[in-house]
Formats: structure tokens, sequence, C-alpha cells
């Protein structure tokens, strides 16, 4: 019997390992090896990086090489994780944080920081957009994707990526549906069946 699970670990790694291998070389990313120890960890990342926009991915990838930069991806610390963070982007190390036993990753968030702290720092740095942040800040009606968008002019920028991405607000819930990647952006009629991670189980109402 120990002997039949010391070979199901070893199994285990290997898969883990080999997945890893594969999600650096298809994302021109580094995969923290304490991250991936368990495959299921790089199941859940490889779902959230699929829903960045794939020529989006790309030309960050390609601005991040000529910059000489990589994007890491390692465990969330315990600093941040004690401070209820879900995840941390570091623009210094363009390192993003994430919880590798978490059912849910806030790659698409980070991501977001990515995006704007790193790879378009005229576009995050411009004065017109802070001041007209901090004239919304406060103010009546929807101004912000979320409660947490309003937070700070990072957050807001952040979250309005991911909303931009995922079509997940305050006002929506996120369903999990089966399909192909030829569904990515599109919408359908769902059924919503059961709770779901951090949202529901549908089923696509026609069929």
């Amino acid at each position: 019997m120990k002997t039949e699970l010391g070979s199901l670990e070893k199994a285990a790694k290997e898969a883990a390992a080999k997945k890893k291998s594969e999600l650096e070389s298809k994302y021109k990313v580094k995969i923290a090896d304490s991250y991936a120890q368990h495959i299921a960890s790089l199941e859940v990342l490889e779902d959230q990086i699929k829903l960045i926009p794939s020529a989006l991915y790309e030309k960050s990838a390609a601005q991040l090489t000529k910059m000489g930069k990589k994007l890491s991806i390692i465990d969330l610390t315990s600093a941040h994780h004690m401070s209820g963070m879900a995840g941390f982007y570091t623009p210094s190390k363009v390192t993003i944080e994430l919880d590798p036993y978490g059912t849910y990753s806030e790659f698409p968030h980070e991501y977001g920081h990515l995006i704007f702290m790193t790879v378009l720092p005229k576009f995050y740095n411009s004065t017109t957009l802070k001041n007209e942040w901090n004239s919304l800040k406060g103010g009546e009606g929807p101004t912000h994707v979320s409660e947490y968008a309003k937070t700070s002019y990072d957050e807001d920028l952040a979250e309005s990526f991911d909303a931009l991405i995922s079509g997940y607000t305050d006002n929506y819930i996120k369903t999990y549906v089966p399909g192909d990647e030829s569904m990515l952006n599109q919408f359908y009629d769902v059924k919503l069946v059961d709770r779901f991670k951090d949202g529901m189980k549908g089923e696509l109402a026609n069929g």
C-alpha cells in the first residue's frame, strides 16, 4: 500500500511538473516551483489566463520581453494572505502573487495592474485620468464597476480591466458553463443549476 501511494505521489508530481513546463512555454511566464506543487492549481491558473484575449496577452508578453522582463507567478506571501488579499502585483519585480490552494484565481485583476502599471505606464500616469477619477470618487450614481474599485485609482483600473475581461462586477453572478474557446466573449442564455466555486454552475438554456 505504501509503495502504491508513493507511485501515485510521484505520478502527480510529474504531471504537475509537465503542466508547469507547458504553461511557462505557452504563456511566456515563470511559475515558482512552490506554486506548481499540484496540477489543480495550474489548471485554475490556465483557465484564468485564457480569459485574457490572446492578442492582448501576446502583445503584452512581447512588450515585457522588449523591456527585458518576464511575468513571474509565485505563492501569495503570508503577510498578504493574513491581510485578506487574494492576489498582489509587484511592478518592480513584474510578479503576481496568487493563492495556489484557492478555487478561484485573481489573475485577471492582478494582470490588469500589470497592463496599466508596467505595459502602459504613460496611460497609468496620466494626470488627466487621475484628476477625472478623483472627481468621480464619492459621486452620485454607479460611477465604478465595484465597491472595491472605489478604494483607489489603481484598484479601479484593475477592477475595470477584470470586469471587461471576465464580465464580472458587483452587478453580475459569475456562471460556469461547459463549452470551448469559440464561446469566449459571446453572449448566451444560461440556466443556473447549482452553487459552484465563487459563483454558479449553469447550462445553456437552448441546449
